[in-house]
């Protein structure tokens, strides 16, 4: 499972296997827990979305509402996969 907060931070918990909770291991969560790379990376999250398998995140530059500052972002592996520039 996954929430977005209104500040833009992205939690997530539930089945930890394959790294689809993006905290780095494979541990399951019982309770909502920061996936804390964007936030030490800066990037606030607009929306989240889960799978079977995976948790897709689309992020947005601080600031900014153009159509370009959007990315989309692959949690999956133990760590964010994929950020889309």
């Amino acid at each position: 499972m996954a929430a977005v907060t209104e500040d833009g931070e992205l939690f997530t918990w539930g089945y930890g296997s394959n790294g689809r909770l993006g905290h780095g291991d494979e541990k399951d969560q019982h309770k909502p827990v920061r996936v804390q790379w964007f936030t030490d990376n800066s990037i606030l999250i607009r929306r989240v979305r889960c799978g079977g398998h995976h948790t897709i995140a689309v992020a947005g530059t601080p600031g900014t509402r153009k159509p370009e500052s959007i990315r989309a972002c692959q949690l999956a592996h133990m760590h964010v996969v994929a950020y889309i520039r």
